[in-house]
């Protein structure tokens, strides 16, 4: 290092950040920082006090006694020296000492020869600048100079603490100020809870939605205003975090369908919680018109289909002639095209039945085993057809307690997706096994797969994946719907495993049938 040049803080980028968001650099000197020069400059009987702020390239005087200028340059600063040491930096006689013997502010005005300054440090522990005094003549500092140096500094310092705290303040009350208004402005019911679940806070939104004011609703529990959507009379229990569907009951007695998101309030350690209410009683509403749709015209079209189906099914069977070629061929396709339709009528109506609750279930002793061979073997010659081969392990009973007819429904649907998303060649594996918590059947398939966002969704109603070549011949996409109805109504679980190119794995997850265990 170059003699008299000062040395660089390590930490010299958070030390300016720390500096200027101080915002002191360039403003009128306060009254709060004079009072303690002014104390320094008569207690220590000298010509000179400061308080200095170590800039990038200047020192800034931010209180100054007997000095008429408001800033130095760095390269000329006894500060800058003094932040880089952890005590005070003394200096008895400048042109005695190498660092400042050279100094134009000891050659020059104000020529100085004493010096000692005691570093100043922000709140986050960063040198900002010195409370520093000066003479010019050489003296030394005694220990009651020094020790009254130190306190006047720790004053400076709690002066700098001030600043930031307050600036925090005004920081806090703007960004409450803002949330304030963001949750005034959102057309959401948002409300702030205790561990009781009592509302401490409330936004216009759900004062709007419950007829009740802000101030009323504060100390009422959340549950009062809401019931379970499936019973109505009973209080919602709130789950945490969690969505819930609820029926929200107004002042005035009229009821709105919502939806309930609780969760945690973040950086809380008192166990406060945060509740979003959505109104969603029109979205309900289309809902229900939607299924009353898919019901009437499911139940309208499957008479005159299955009468249409069995009339073509008896000409293509040669009954009242043959068929020359080419009629043999329409009549077929027609049969095949009503069987399609057939089967998507068939499928709309458990939809609308297992949404319902209402999907006749005969629960019964059942294997899994014979769930799955039964699925494969219904499926050899689709599988066949497209070139791909079926792999059944179901090695020995899987008990459970089911419905036989409807698990295979959930097995066919299963392998019969494996066997649509495959490539020619490859081969969908379908094992039935006994685990340690269940049993399950697993359909693996080497297909294109899918990303993280489509495993989430593809078990909704009428969701169809873009599957590249294979999106023609994909369904209505009531497929997985119904399989994940008809499991949940076994107490059981599906999900998937997938990633994109690497195929999917479909799991069931069945409670064990008594006393059945691997």
């Amino acid at each position: 290092m170059t003699a008299g040049r000062p040395p660089i803080p390590a930490d010299e980028a958070e030390r300016v950040a720390a500096l200027r968001a101080l915002a002191l650099l360039d403003t009128p000197s306060e009254e709060r920082f004079d009072r303690i020069t002014r104390t320094a400059q008569r207690v220590l009987n000298v010509p000179i006090a400061l308080i200095t702020l170590v800039d990038t390239d200047r020192q800034y005087f931010k209180s100054c006694q007997g000095l008429g200028v408001s800033e130095t340059p760095r390269s000329a600063s006894f500060c800058a020296h003094a932040i880089a040491a952890d005590d005070i930096l003394h200096v008895r006689d400048a042109l005695e000492d190498p660092r400042f013997v050279r100094n134009p502010l000891v050659l020059g005005s104000p020529y100085i020869r004493f010096y000692a300054g005691k570093p100043l440090q922000s709140v986050s522990g960063h040198r900002l600048g010195t409370l520093c005094v000066i003479d010019i003549v050489p003296r030394n500092l005694t220990e009651d100079e020094a020790s009254t140096l130190i306190d006047l500094a720790a004053w400076a310092e709690l002066e700098l603490a001030v600043i930031t705290m307050s600036q925090a303040v005004r920081q806090r009350d703007q960004l409450q100020r803002r949330l304030r208004t963001v949750a005034e402005s959102v057309p959401l019911g948002l409300a702030l809870l205790d561990p009781a679940h009592g509302i401490t806070a409330a936004n216009s939104s759900l004062s709007a939605l419950t007829g009740l004011s802000t101030d009323a609703l504060v100390g009422a529990p959340l549950n009062r205003l809401l019931s379970d959507r499936t019973t109505a009379n009973r209080p919602l229990v709130l789950t945490v975090p969690g969505e819930m569907d609820a029926v929200l009951t107004a002042a005035d007695g009229s009821r709105r369908d919502v939806r309930v998101s609780c969760a945690p309030l973040q950086d809380d350690d008192g166990g406060a919680l945060v509740a979003v209410i959505s109104d969603v009683t029109a979205q309900r509403a289309v809902e229900r018109l939607k299924d009353e749709i898919i019901s009437v015209t499911g139940h309208e079209l499957r008479t005159p289909l299955t009468a249409i189906r069995g009339s073509l099914g008896l000409l293509a069977a040669g009954i009242g002639g043959g068929l020359a070629p080419d009629s043999q061929r329409l009549v077929d396709s027609a049969v095949r095209n009503t069987e399609r339709l057939i089967r998507l009528v068939n499928d709309m109506l458990d939809v609308e039945r297992l949404a319902a609750g209402q999907l006749p279930m005969q629960l019964g002793p059942a294997d899994l085993a014979d769930v799955a061979t039964a699925a494969g073997d219904g499926l050899l010659q689709v599988a066949a057809e497209a070139g791909v081969g079926l792999h059944v392990e179901a090695d020995g009973p899987v008990p459970v307690v089911g419905d036989r007819d409807r698990l295979i429904q959930v097995a066919t649907n299963l392998v019969h997706n494996a066997i649509k998303f495959s490539s020619v060649g490859a081969t969908v594996h379908v094992k039935a096994a006994l685990a340690d918590d269940g049993a399950t059947l697993t359909v693996e398939d080497s297909g294109d797969g899918m990303d993280a966002a489509d495993t989430e969704r593809i078990f909704e109603r009428f969701t169809q994946l873009d599957t590249g070549a294979n999106r023609a011949g994909a369904g209505a996409g009531l497929g997985l719907a119904i399989v994940r109805g008809i499991v949940e109504a076994h107490s059981g679980t599906v999900t998937v495993t997938s990633a994109p190119g690497q195929g999917s794995t479909f799991e069931v997850r069945l409670p064990h049938a008594s006393g059945a265990r691997p």
